[in-house]
């Protein structure tokens, strides 16, 4: 069965706008090519863009003011970790981590 490509080019999903289709990606899969509203150029799977999965090329994450359950983060209640596999930095909320192994290895209190 033949699947239809749906063009979402010049369309807008979060803070990404769709350029144009990224044909050196998985031919299984549609990708675009999309501008952030910080200038940075990513390829998306269509099924994330169209769902709401991806709405930004990560920059937004930086600037959150909230965790996922909606606690702040402030200075008291923000630790930082470092992946050991590709050195992203991540901000972890004190509140919500509730591991003790992650809380350990980390230094959370």
């Amino acid at each position: 069965m033949a699947q239809h490509l749906i063009d979402l080019k010049g369309q807008s999903f979060g803070q990404l706008l769709v350029l144009n289709q990224d044909k050196s990606k998985d031919r299984r899969n549609a990708y675009w090519l999309c501008e952030c509203s910080c200038r940075k150029i990513v390829s998306v799977m269509s099924q994330n863009l169209r769902s709401g999965r991806t709405e930004s090329c990560g920059c937004a994450r930086l600037n959150a003011t909230h965790c996922r359950k909606g606690h702040a983060f402030t200075t008291e209640n923000t630790a930082f970790r470092v992946d050991k596999r590709n050195g992203k930095i991540s901000r972890l909320c004190k509140k919500c981590v509730l591991n003790t192994r992650i809380r350990y290895q980390y230094g959370i209190d």
